[in-house]
């Protein structure tokens, strides 16, 4: 039996009140720390909602603004922290821009999605849903920025690659171009897929280094351990 049936603007309120009270749990939403638990707690809750609306347990009406209140949230405190408190960002220019994108792009196709998928598909179910799974490696992602273990990186990336690459990619795009609106889908799965591989290029990048920077120091530390016991 579908539970927590509600209209989607309620559903929205909720979930927001919800982050907004993450966000705000001390240190505060200025701090790092505070964004990293935000986005944790997101990437778990949201996909847990969606394999539970996916196996009709949740409705998808409060499941999709699970995500849609995240990005809406969290693109406010960006521009706040940004624009505003003017605080230091823990990413690059050119990433920010990048989160900036996929705020806009994600959030808005969840607002479309909930609003006129009915409209312009052949579909039974929100199709957003399905996209949230990408979520399903975020846990992975903050946990390797807070515990920079390469492990953590390497999980990080099997799921980023295997959900959103080869499942959304290469099945739910395709599959989605068939029963919606041709023009809509496409580009919005033009857009996705792009901002995806360019994550792509820059997790490999950065695992790159990250590995590379690891043997460079574990040899340095060895060359110092045989020049000590020469030493002796």
């Amino acid at each position: 039996m579908t539970m927590l049936g509600m209209h989607w603007h309620d559903a929205f309120i909720i979930w927001s009140f919800v982050w907004i009270a993450v966000l705000n749990i001390p240190p505060g939403s200025t701090q790092i720390i505070s964004a990293y638990r935000l986005n944790f707690l997101h990437g778990l809750i949201s996909s847990i909602v969606a394999f539970a609306c996916m196996f009709g347990y949740i409705h998808e009406n409060f499941a999709a603004m699970a995500s849609v209140a995240y990005f809406a949230v969290d693109f406010v405190n960006i521009l706040l922290n940004d624009f505003v408190w003017k605080v230091k960002s823990y990413q690059t220019p050119t990433a920010r821009y990048v989160e900036y994108f996929h705020h806009i792009l994600c959030g808005g196709f969840g607002v479309f999605c909930q609003i006129y998928y009915k409209d312009v598909c052949t579909l039974d179910e929100n199709p957003f849903i399905k996209f949230m799974l990408a979520e399903l490696s975020t846990p992975f992602l903050i946990a390797w920025r807070y515990y920079p273990h390469n492990a953590l990186g390497a999980i990080f990336a099997v799921l980023f690659f295997s959900v959103r690459i080869v499942y959304h990619g290469g099945f739910l795009i395709p599959t989605f171009m068939e029963q919606c609106n041709r023009t809509v889908s496409f580009r919005f799965g033009l857009l996705y897929t792009a901002m995806n591989v360019f994550f792509l290029v820059m997790i490999a990048a950065k695992l790159y280094r990250k590995i590379k920077g690891d043997k460079k120091e574990k040899k340095l530390s060895g060359g110092d351990v045989t020049k000590s016991k020469k030493d002796k």
